[in-house]
């Protein structure tokens, strides 16, 4: 839940606060910060308050060149130049995230950004619009420890005019560019330093908006951009978050090419996600993986009707680097909408997650040209280093949402 707040002391000076109330949930072990310290963490379940946005925005910096009026100048925690652009001409954020803020990309970062319209010779129609900027590598729910920046660099060109804002044909172009965030004497470690890799975000949209109905498709390229965070950002194996899964195997005799002892624990493949998460990991965080994605968005206003109905497809290769990746996956959407009144609306809706590859395992011998270590620990215990990971696609998620927006 947010509540903006605005203050505007002139035409030209804004400023924004916009808290978020949001409930911490997740297991209680420490947080590592640098190489050799951590914080404690007391998630409880308690209601919390966090910045979404705090920013101050001048708009007169370019009044003075007719073809620029209009272009906004912004410093703070403010909405990065692509995210809320494409929230806005989708129109259903309050149901489901965009493509690359679904896949990684927050909408909220701090620093310095110019966005605005281009309208050449004094002309009321708007034949182009702009936004970039410098922030640094933290988000709204996740502190800066790097000492790097990232930048970002947004333009959409309508080549027949637009009347009102994404009225028209479109063609929008993103990108994005910065290194891992982690704190630079993890960085400078490396065996390590795969974690402060580069990272690129890329976009390409064709995009048509009428009064009634709009429709968008979408190319996208990463590199680095996709970790096992990410992926289980909201739930997953416990492998992953640090605990092991499974009955650990403690000898006598190996297991997948393992001695395994009561003090030097193996994984096993049975009743255990250890072996799993840690490919995930590998095929993720290797510093050398690349991201391809195809989407397509829109919506219709049924006339003489308050109902819309609206859509989003998703198809999205992690790393196309390998052969083939268990994790690549198609997301798609479908619901009506129902508009009550100008401040409240409703939305029913399907939401669905398919790993569409069928079920197959993973020879280790493949696994380790990524990032995958056999007989290493991982968390507390040996990872088989001989044989095959089994049953390595994960399973859909399917789901019927009722959401409801109010905005006031």
């Amino acid at each position: 839940m947010y509540l903006n707040t605005y203050f505007t002391p002139t035409e030209n000076w804004t400023f924004r606060f916009t808290p978020e109330i949001y409930r911490a949930n997740g297991t209680a072990t420490a947080d590592r910060t640098g190489a050799i310290s951590a914080f404690g963490s007391n998630l409880d379940g308690d209601l919390n308050v966090r910045m979404k946005y705090a920013y101050v925005q001048y708009k007169g910096l370019l009044d003075d060149v007719p073809w620029l009026k209009g272009g906004n100048t912004t410093f703070g925690a403010q909405p990065n130049p692509f995210l809320p652009w494409e929230e806005d001409l989708y129109q259903f954020r309050y149901v489901n995230l965009v493509p690359w803020n679904y896949i990684s990309l927050s909408s909220s970062q701090i620093g310095l950004q110019f966005d605005g319209p281009v309208r050449p010779t004094g002309s009321e129609l708007t034949y182009a619009d702009y936004g970039f900027g410098v922030y640094d590598n933290g988000s709204f729910r996740t502190p800066e420890q790097s000492n790097t920046k990232q930048i970002m660099l947004k333009g959409t060109i309508y080549p027949l005019g637009s009347a009102f804002k994404y009225q028209g044909l479109g063609l929008t172009g993103f990108y994005n560019y910065g290194y891992g965030n982690v704190a630079p004497d993890v960085g400078s470690i490396p065996s390590v330093n795969k974690a402060s890799a580069h990272f690129t975000r890329m976009a390409a949209l064709l995009h048509y908006a009428a009064e009634e109905w709009n429709v968008a498709g979408e190319f996208d390229y990463g590199q680095n951009a996709f970790t096992a965070n990410n992926l289980f950002s909201a739930s997953g194996p416990i492998d992953n978050f640090g605990t092991a899964s499974g009955t650990a195997a403690t000898g006598p005799g190996n297991v997948a090419g393992n001695t395994c002892t009561a003090a030097a624990p193996c994984y096993q493949y049975a009743n255990s996600f250890g072996p799993q998460t840690a490919l995930y990991q590998a095929f993720l965080n290797n510093g050398r993986a690349r991201e391809l994605g195809w989407d397509a968005f829109g919506h219709y206003h049924i006339p003489g009707t308050k109902l819309t109905a609206f859509g989003m497809f998703q198809w999205f290769l992690p790393n196309d680097h390998v052969q083939k990746d268990p994790l690549d996956f198609q997301r798609f959407v479908a619901g009506i909408s129902y508009q009550y009144n100008e401040y409240l609306r409703f939305a029913l809706d399907s939401q669905n997650l398919l790993f569409y590859h069928s079920q197959f395992g993973v020879p280790i011998s493949y696994a380790s040209k990524f990032n995958y270590v056999g007989g290493s620990t991982f968390n507390g215990r040996k990872l088989p280093k001989t044989g095959t990971i089994p049953n390595t696609v994960p399973l859909d998620t399917h789901a019927i949402f009722l959401n409801i927006e109010f905005a006031y």
